[in-house]
């Protein structure tokens, strides 16, 4: 599993399952919304059993990574999760406000509003995500970078 997937699995387990963080592009942790544009994170999924799948810190000696990136690494995801868990109970409601009017069969011109809603927050979720997955690459030096990316083509492919 790469890591943009266990970016994405990450996110939409905290927007869906556990009511309440995403990487794009080369990232350390898991978020989902910005990658998978299959899922919606207003609608939980079958439960499935899972791998634990690898980070950027099972990496961290891999990647000699300092004591001062790794910390700094963490800080720019913790942003990421504040943002995303307090966008989350935004986007529960909407989802269910949402779903009442699917359910009335209201007019498309109220669900498609209520859509345009959802789908700015997962704009600035996905937003968020990249700029958090760039924060990270410019922690790291260009040999760690390089490294990193070797490392998530690696288990991409296998």
């Amino acid at each position: 599993m790469n890591m943009r997937s266990l970016v994405t699995a990450g996110l939409a387990f905290l927007l869906v399952a556990a009511p309440t963080a995403s990487f794009a592009e080369t990232t350390a942790q898991p978020a989902v919304i910005a990658q998978n544009p299959n899922i919606d994170p207003t609608v939980s999924a079958a439960p499935q059993q899972t791998q634990k799948a690898k980070t950027i810190w099972d990496y961290s000696k891999e990647l000699n990574l300092t004591d001062k990136q790794t910390t700094d690494m963490k800080a720019a995801f913790a942003d990421l999760q504040t943002s995303v868990k307090s966008k989350a109970p935004q986007l529960q409601t909407l989802a269910k406000q949402l779903n009442d009017l699917l359910k009335s069969e209201a007019p498309l011109e109220q669900i498609k509003p209520k859509l345009a809603e959802i789908y700015a927050i997962r704009l600035d979720l996905h937003m968020a995500d990249i700029a958090t997955a760039r924060k990270i690459n410019a922690i790291m030096t260009k040999d760690q970078l390089a490294k990193w990316r070797e490392i998530q083509q690696k288990n991409r492919k296998g």
